[in-house]
């Protein structure tokens, strides 16, 4: 059984998973190039993408209102442009570079092991949100991290 979905995910023409992922994403992408800056604003994928809800049932024999794009990157660009998503870009820029130099920097063991946990904490949040949405059970642990770094290393962190 565990062979059989793992072999029928890599077909992408038909199915379920991947190719349902990948049929929204395309879909999601063209959508984001129709308003690039700003978005269409959150919680409104459902609405933009009833165009192509027959053309994924008549694809899939699958008849389902897709509500999310399931990729939080895109779903962010979708909702609050390029530009909204280059601010989020942004934040975790600056955060993961003043991490990473503070764990350079720092000779204090603790520390840098904490640093290792928060770093891989945040890594595999970020690479998850790359196959799901961000959620109100999940975020917050994501967000909570990085208030956790910020709060241990105080003022020290202001000086990125």
């Amino acid at each position: 059984m565990i062979v059989h979905r793992a072999l029928s995910s890599r077909e992408v023409s038909s199915g379920i998973g991947v190719a349902t992922r990948l049929f929204v994403w395309k879909k999601a992408l063209l959508l984001i190039t129709q308003r690039p800056w700003f978005g269409y604003g959150p919680e409104t994928f459902e609405k933009a993408f009833r165009p192509y809800n027959l053309e994924y049932a008549k694809k899939f024999n699958d008849y389902v209102r897709v509500d999310r794009i399931h990729n939080n990157y895109l779903d962010l660009a979708f909702a609050i442009g390029v530009l909204g998503l280059s601010a989020y870009f942004l934040i975790l820029l600056v955060f993961f570079l003043s991490l990473l130099r503070s764990f350079g920097e720092d000779t204090d063991q603790n520390w840098r092991m904490l640093s290792i946990g928060i770093l891989s904490g945040c890594v595999g949040y970020l690479v998850n949100d790359l196959f799901i949405f961000s959620v109100v059970s999940v975020s917050p642990t994501f967000w909570s991290l990085i208030g956790l770094a910020l709060a241990l290393r105080g003022k020290e962190w202001g000086e990125v």
